[in-house]
């Protein structure tokens, strides 16, 4: 059976870039690393909501990206 152990967080923010010349949206991603992995979610999201203001586009969405190492039971 498989182990997993959590070793890396980072905080990802879409933010809205607007238009391109063909009218589709663009989306700008913000990537925070070396977020501590003890984080609970919603300190997350009240960081990304303090931070937001402080962009260059409006926010879309909040997104917690986790790293797991999986290790592999040995007989």
């Amino acid at each position: 059976m498989a182990m997993s152990t959590l070793t890396d967080t980072a905080l990802v923010m879409s933010l809205d870039g607007g238009m391109n010349k063909d009218g589709k949206p663009v989306i700008k991603k913000k990537s925070f690393r070396n977020v501590k992995i003890n984080a609970t979610d919603d300190q997350l999201y009240n960081v990304a909501k303090a931070i937001a203001p402080l962009q260059q586009y409006p926010l879309i969405s909040i997104e917690r990206n986790n790293t797991v190492d999986l290790v592999g039971e040995s007989k």
